[in-house]
This record gives structure tokens, sequence and C-alpha cells, in this order.
């Protein structure tokens, strides 16, 4: 079996004015891979999750650092890797957040989203940089 190939890269400065370059890329590039729209959709609400996760709550980001976007796949995935500098961070496991119709709360469910959306999702935190890769399986490969 062949192994994966990048295919495409992006590094952006983090905050709120480069979130939508960051959405157009994936969207663009997921689709062009060949994932189906309602994974590119899944997908896309992960990323912006999480960078947006990024922007409001990374700890010990040093002024002007970027977000770097990784696209690989092989031919029965596609990988979106996020990597950025900061102090190492690994979340809770996700759990299934209790909503109750008359209290909405701000917040706090990124991760749900976030595992929810994707087939996969693992964080490392390598040399300084937190590397977090969100899996998602070409549907009908065998």
């Amino acid at each position: 079996m062949q192994g994966k190939i990048s295919i495409a890269k992006l590094s952006s400065l983090v905050s709120f004015e480069h979130l939508a370059e960051i959405r157009r890329f994936v969207t663009t590039q997921a689709a062009l891979a060949g994932l189906k729209d309602e994974q590119v959709d899944r997908l896309e609400l992960a990323v912006v999750e999480f960078v947006t996760n990024v922007i409001r709550h990374a700890k010990g980001l040093p002024v002007g650092a970027t977000i770097s976007i990784d696209l690989e796949r092989d031919v029965g995935a596609f990988w979106c890797l996020i990597s950025y500098p900061g102090d190492g961070y690994t979340p809770p496991e996700p759990t299934e957040p209790e909503i109750l119709a008359d209290e909405y709360p701000e917040g706090g469910f990124g991760n749900f989203i976030i595992f929810s959306a994707c087939d996969s999702v693992s964080f490392e935190y390598v040399s300084g940089k937190n590397v977090t890769a969100m899996e998602m399986r070409f549907e009908n490969v065998s």
C-alpha cells in the first residue's frame, strides 16, 4: 500500500482575521482530494472550532505566532494536521454535553464537536509545538 503524501500546506497568523482563509483552504483542498460534501462540511466545522479554540485559549503563544495546516492523504484517508507553538495541550476526553432546552451555555462543546465530526483525532506535543491530526476516511474504500 502506498504511504501518505502531502498535498497542500498553509501557514497563517494565529488570529481571527485569518480564520476565513484557513476555512477556504481546508474546504477547497478537502473537496479536491475527493471527500464527499458532507465530510468536507464536517471537517470544516472541526477545523474552524479547533482554530478558534487555539486563538481564544492557547497558552504560551509567542507574539506573531503562526498556525500551520498540512494536508495529507493516501488511498484510504485524508488528514488535516494543525500545528502551533506554545505550551503543550492535551484536551480531556470529550463527553456528550447535556443540553437542557432552557439552558444553553456558551462554549464547552468544542472537543465534542471536533471528535464527533472526524473519524479520528490525535494530539501530540513535539519540539515545542502542538500537533493535532484530524482524519477523514474516504467512503467506499475497501
